[in-house]
């Protein structure tokens, strides 16, 4: 009995910490998000700027349009309109927000917080799932540490960045229920988990870089087989190809590639391009680390073009080398450090 009377008053100070820590998320993301509310348009928010005109007034009568159209028109340096892309769940949300609240900067903004909290929110529940033998302070303070990380402003910040919170919340999602399909062993959860994946694709083709994480995320954090992991991941492949491939076999795709915006695609050295490719993943790790000075384009001469003999691209090798030689040691015992850096 007293054993009994231990585990429930330990359960109910666990649900009212669990508690806490959501208000705390939630009042933590308002907080330093809040301020954005005030802003109108920032640099590439001219793309939600010619939404706007497209679909300001048909509302959600433009869906027809939304989903058989490119992601949007650009003026090339030869004064001819490019059309690239395809987006059409940014372009449903903006055109919904019309629809209801016409075209107001400050309402963007706020709908951008809310689905950076929603994201916050499933990371959350995500990260409780699989470090359930941790602390319950261990994915309360990653996620405080996520939500404060000043990477993470310019896309709250961007009216254009919504396809980026759109990709990552609908992905974050299917690996939530993928491991719910797991846990509960319930088909439902796989189905609905593969069609939120072609919705991130469909908000922003970046949702490739969940293709190994939801794999991985199976094999460290569930008894799942080899065999029922190995169709989880062909049937996510699949997915890939519905959204986001087969959408170009029909729409056409024509974009000039800029100098400023692409130089290695320019370069004809392997070796520079290789070594670029290489000094950009020390670079972007560094201010996952030290996140200062922080720049608005990461194009031309932001990041310089250099060579495998370079001092910081052999660095970057050696430690990249030497964390995942870590990484596979750890990978048998499943630890969660092997993990994370995979």
């Amino acid at each position: 009995m007293v054993k009994k009377l231990k585990d429930s008053g330990q359960q109910d100070y666990n649900k009212r910490t669990r508690i806490f820590f959501l208000v705390v998320i939630v009042l933590y993301t308002l907080f330093l998000y809040g301020n954005t509310i005030n802003n109108t348009y920032s640099l590439d928010d001219y793309i939600i700027q010619g939404m706007e005109s497209q679909f300001a007034d048909k509302g959600i009568q433009s869906i027809g349009e939304i989903f058989t159209t490119t992601y949007t028109t650009v003026s090339s340096v030869d004064g001819v309109d490019k059309s690239f892309g395809y987006r059409p769940m940014v372009r449903l949300v903006y055109a919904l927000e019309y629809a209801i609240f016409g075209v107001r900067p400050g309402v963007a903004h706020l709908i951008n917080i809310l689905f950076y909290l929603a994201l916050v929110l499933v990371l959350y529940r995500i990260l409780q799932r699989i470090l359930r033998d941790y602390s319950i302070w261990f994915p309360f303070v990653i996620v405080l540490l996520f939500i404060a990380h000043p990477v993470h402003t310019e896309v709250v910040a961007s009216l254009k960045n919504r396809d980026e919170l759109l990709s990552v919340l609908f992905s974050l999602l299917t690996l939530q229920l993928l491991i719910k399909y797991h846990d509960k062993d319930k088909i439902r959860y796989l189905v609905f988990g593969l069609l939120l994946y072609v919705l991130a694709f469909l908000s922003k083709p970046t949702a490739l870089a969940f293709w190994l994480v939801f794999p991985l995320t199976l094999y460290f954090f569930t008894n799942m087989s080899w065999k029922k992991i190995g169709m989880v991941f062909g049937l996510l492949t699949l997915m890939i190809v519905i959204g986001g491939m087969m959408p170009f076999w029909f729409l056409e795709r024509v974009r000039d590639v800029s100098m400023v915006d692409n130089p290695l695609y320019f370069e004809d050295n392997i070796w520079n391009i290789l070594g670029t490719g290489i000094y950009g993943l020390g670079y972007y790790f560094r201010l996952l680390l030290v996140p200062h000075p922080l720049l608005y384009f990461y194009g031309y001469d932001m990041i310089p073009v250099v060579n495998l003999g370079n001092v910081w691209v052999i660095l970057t090798i050696l430690f990249y080398a030497g964390i995942l030689g870590i990484a596979i040691w750890k990978a048998r015992e499943k630890h969660v450090i092997s993990y994370a850096i995979f």
